[in-house]
Protein backbone atom coordinates (compact mmCIF):
# COMPACT_ATOMS: atom_id res chain seq x y z
CA UNK A 1 0.00 0.00 0.00
CA UNK A 2 3.26 2.41 -0.05
CA UNK A 3 2.07 3.30 -3.39
CA UNK A 4 -1.00 4.93 -2.31
CA UNK A 5 0.37 6.74 0.56
CA UNK A 6 2.74 8.60 -2.28
CA UNK A 7 -0.26 9.08 -4.01
CA UNK A 8 -2.51 10.35 -1.61
CA UNK A 9 0.10 12.28 0.66
CA UNK A 10 -1.98 13.95 3.61
CA UNK A 11 -5.07 12.51 2.63
CA UNK A 12 -3.90 8.61 3.24
CA UNK A 13 -4.88 8.52 6.38
CA UNK A 14 -8.80 9.80 6.14
CA UNK A 15 -9.00 7.39 3.22
CA UNK A 16 -7.66 4.76 4.82
CA UNK A 17 -10.40 5.58 8.04
CA UNK A 18 -13.07 5.86 5.06
CA UNK A 19 -12.71 2.43 4.38
CA UNK A 20 -12.39 0.52 7.46
CA UNK A 21 -11.87 -3.32 7.23
CA UNK A 22 -12.60 -2.76 3.19
CA UNK A 23 -9.90 -4.82 1.40
CA UNK A 24 -8.62 -3.52 -1.91
CA UNK A 25 -6.74 -5.65 -4.61
CA UNK A 26 -3.90 -4.29 -6.38
CA UNK A 27 -4.20 -4.76 -10.39
CA UNK A 28 -0.96 -5.76 -11.20
CA UNK A 29 -1.94 -5.79 -14.74
CA UNK A 30 -2.76 -9.97 -14.96
CA UNK A 31 -6.20 -9.37 -13.46
CA UNK A 32 -9.17 -9.56 -15.45
CA UNK A 33 -12.27 -8.62 -14.76
CA UNK A 34 -15.34 -11.40 -14.29
CA UNK A 35 -17.01 -9.56 -17.11
CA UNK A 36 -14.57 -9.96 -19.42
CA UNK A 37 -13.15 -13.84 -18.08
CA UNK A 38 -17.22 -15.00 -18.65
CA UNK A 39 -17.18 -13.13 -22.37
CA UNK A 40 -13.93 -14.86 -22.91
CA UNK A 41 -15.02 -18.19 -21.89
CA UNK A 42 -18.48 -18.24 -23.86
CA UNK A 43 -16.51 -17.11 -26.93
CA UNK A 44 -14.23 -20.67 -26.19
CA UNK A 45 -16.71 -22.80 -25.38
CA UNK A 46 -18.75 -21.54 -28.72
CA UNK A 47 -15.90 -22.01 -30.52
CA UNK A 48 -15.23 -25.66 -29.44
CA UNK A 49 -18.64 -26.81 -29.79
CA UNK A 50 -18.31 -25.26 -33.70
CA UNK A 51 -14.81 -27.32 -34.04
CA UNK A 52 -16.47 -30.46 -33.02
CA UNK A 53 -19.45 -30.06 -35.08
CA UNK A 54 -17.13 -28.82 -38.34
CA UNK A 55 -15.45 -31.79 -38.13
CA UNK A 56 -18.31 -34.43 -37.99
CA UNK A 57 -19.76 -32.64 -41.05
CA UNK A 58 -16.18 -32.55 -43.01
CA UNK A 59 -15.40 -36.36 -41.83
CA UNK A 60 -15.05 -38.86 -44.31
CA UNK A 61 -17.64 -41.31 -44.81
CA UNK A 62 -15.05 -43.98 -42.82
CA UNK A 63 -13.97 -41.42 -40.38
CA UNK A 64 -17.93 -41.41 -39.52
CA UNK A 65 -18.22 -45.11 -39.58
CA UNK A 66 -15.11 -45.32 -36.90
CA UNK A 67 -16.94 -42.83 -35.20
CA UNK A 68 -20.47 -45.02 -35.11
CA UNK A 69 -18.24 -48.29 -34.42
CA UNK A 70 -15.99 -46.51 -30.83
CA UNK A 71 -19.40 -45.00 -29.13
CA UNK A 72 -21.16 -48.95 -29.78
CA UNK A 73 -17.86 -50.03 -28.60
CA UNK A 74 -18.88 -47.64 -25.79
CA UNK A 75 -22.39 -48.85 -24.89
CA UNK A 76 -21.04 -52.26 -25.52
CA UNK A 77 -18.31 -52.41 -22.64
CA UNK A 78 -20.81 -49.97 -20.58
CA UNK A 79 -23.68 -52.92 -21.17
CA UNK A 80 -21.04 -55.41 -20.25
CA UNK A 81 -19.94 -53.98 -16.93
CA UNK A 82 -24.09 -53.46 -16.00
CA UNK A 83 -24.46 -57.34 -16.89
CA UNK A 84 -21.21 -58.62 -14.62
CA UNK A 85 -22.81 -56.21 -11.78
CA UNK A 86 -26.32 -58.06 -11.90
CA UNK A 87 -24.60 -61.40 -12.07
CA UNK A 88 -22.07 -60.81 -8.89
CA UNK A 89 -25.27 -59.33 -7.90
CA UNK A 90 -27.22 -62.46 -7.75
CA UNK A 91 -24.08 -64.73 -7.00
CA UNK A 92 -23.95 -62.81 -3.83
CA UNK A 93 -27.67 -63.06 -3.34
CA UNK A 94 -27.35 -66.97 -3.90
CA UNK A 95 -24.47 -67.48 -1.16
CA UNK A 96 -26.80 -65.68 1.45
CA UNK A 97 -25.35 -62.11 1.45
CA UNK A 98 -27.17 -58.88 2.06
CA UNK A 99 -26.64 -55.99 -0.13
CA UNK A 100 -25.50 -54.32 2.85
CA UNK A 101 -23.39 -56.86 2.92
CA UNK A 102 -21.65 -56.67 -0.53
CA UNK A 103 -22.69 -53.12 -1.69
CA UNK A 104 -18.91 -51.93 -0.23
CA UNK A 105 -17.41 -54.65 -2.51
CA UNK A 106 -19.43 -55.25 -5.27
CA UNK A 107 -17.42 -52.52 -7.62
CA UNK A 108 -14.13 -53.82 -6.51
CA UNK A 109 -15.23 -57.41 -7.92
CA UNK A 110 -17.40 -56.02 -11.17
CA UNK A 111 -15.36 -55.66 -14.60
CA UNK A 112 -16.54 -55.65 -17.91
CA UNK A 113 -15.60 -59.35 -18.76
CA UNK A 114 -18.73 -61.35 -17.12
CA UNK A 115 -16.79 -64.55 -16.51
CA UNK A 116 -13.92 -63.00 -14.28
CA UNK A 117 -16.27 -61.05 -12.49
CA UNK A 118 -18.52 -64.36 -11.83
CA UNK A 119 -14.91 -66.14 -10.82
CA UNK A 120 -14.45 -63.00 -8.42
CA UNK A 121 -17.72 -63.24 -6.98
CA UNK A 122 -17.97 -66.70 -6.49
CA UNK A 123 -14.63 -67.10 -4.86
CA UNK A 124 -15.63 -64.22 -2.38
CA UNK A 125 -19.00 -66.38 -1.29
CA UNK A 126 -17.16 -69.85 -1.36
CA UNK A 127 -14.48 -67.87 1.00
CA UNK A 128 -17.40 -66.15 3.24
CA UNK A 129 -19.01 -69.56 3.05
CA UNK A 130 -15.92 -71.68 4.65
CA UNK A 131 -15.43 -68.72 7.28
CA UNK A 132 -18.77 -69.26 8.26
CA UNK A 133 -18.77 -73.05 8.72
CA UNK A 134 -15.21 -73.19 10.02
CA UNK A 135 -16.84 -70.64 12.55
CA UNK A 136 -19.88 -72.74 13.32
CA UNK A 137 -17.90 -75.40 13.80
CA UNK A 138 -15.42 -73.53 16.33
CA UNK A 139 -18.65 -72.22 18.18
CA UNK A 140 -20.09 -75.68 18.63
CA UNK A 141 -17.04 -77.58 19.74
CA UNK A 142 -16.72 -74.60 22.30
CA UNK A 143 -20.70 -74.88 23.32
CA UNK A 144 -20.26 -79.10 23.69
CA UNK A 145 -16.63 -78.52 26.06
CA UNK A 146 -18.73 -75.97 28.14
CA UNK A 147 -22.01 -78.30 28.68
CA UNK A 148 -21.84 -80.81 31.78
CA UNK A 149 -22.23 -84.25 31.23
CA UNK A 150 -25.90 -85.98 31.78
CA UNK A 151 -25.93 -88.59 34.46
CA UNK A 152 -25.19 -91.67 33.29
CA UNK A 153 -28.55 -94.19 33.76
CA UNK A 154 -30.31 -96.22 31.59
CA UNK A 155 -33.01 -93.38 31.31
CA UNK A 156 -35.21 -94.95 34.07
CA UNK A 157 -36.93 -92.17 35.91
CA UNK A 158 -38.21 -94.74 38.90
CA UNK A 159 -34.90 -96.27 39.94
CA UNK A 160 -34.30 -94.86 43.28
CA UNK A 161 -38.14 -95.33 44.68
CA UNK A 162 -38.24 -97.50 47.91
CA UNK A 163 -41.34 -99.62 49.27
CA UNK A 164 -42.00 -96.51 51.88
CA UNK A 165 -42.70 -94.40 48.18
CA UNK A 166 -44.26 -97.46 46.41
CA UNK A 167 -46.65 -98.14 49.24
CA UNK A 168 -47.92 -93.89 48.66
CA UNK A 169 -47.93 -94.39 44.89
CA UNK A 170 -51.43 -93.87 43.30
CA UNK A 171 -52.94 -96.22 40.65
CA UNK A 172 -51.42 -94.48 37.43
CA UNK A 173 -47.79 -93.85 38.97
CA UNK A 174 -47.95 -97.54 39.95
CA UNK A 175 -48.65 -98.38 36.07
CA UNK A 176 -46.04 -96.01 34.93
CA UNK A 177 -43.57 -97.35 37.48
CA UNK A 178 -44.50 -101.12 35.85
CA UNK A 179 -44.57 -99.67 32.01
CA UNK A 180 -40.86 -98.32 32.47
CA UNK A 181 -38.99 -100.88 35.29
CA UNK A 182 -41.72 -104.09 35.30
CA UNK A 183 -38.06 -105.36 37.16
CA UNK A 184 -38.28 -102.98 40.06
CA UNK A 185 -42.24 -102.94 39.81
CA UNK A 186 -41.85 -107.08 40.38
CA UNK A 187 -39.09 -106.30 43.71
CA UNK A 188 -41.65 -104.01 45.18
CA UNK A 189 -44.52 -106.21 44.65
CA UNK A 190 -42.85 -109.19 45.49
CA UNK A 191 -42.22 -108.30 49.16
CA UNK A 192 -45.66 -107.72 49.68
Amino acid sequence: MEFLKEKLGDKYDEVIALLGDTKLIVDDGKMIPKSRFDEVNGKLKKAATDLETLSKTKMTDEERMQSVIDEAAASKKQYDKAMSKLKAKEIFVDGGLTEKDYSSIIDSVVSDNEEMTTSLAMGMVNLLKSKNTETEKRIREEILKSTPQPPAGNGNTHLAVTKEQFEKMGYQARVSLKTDNPELYKTLTSEN
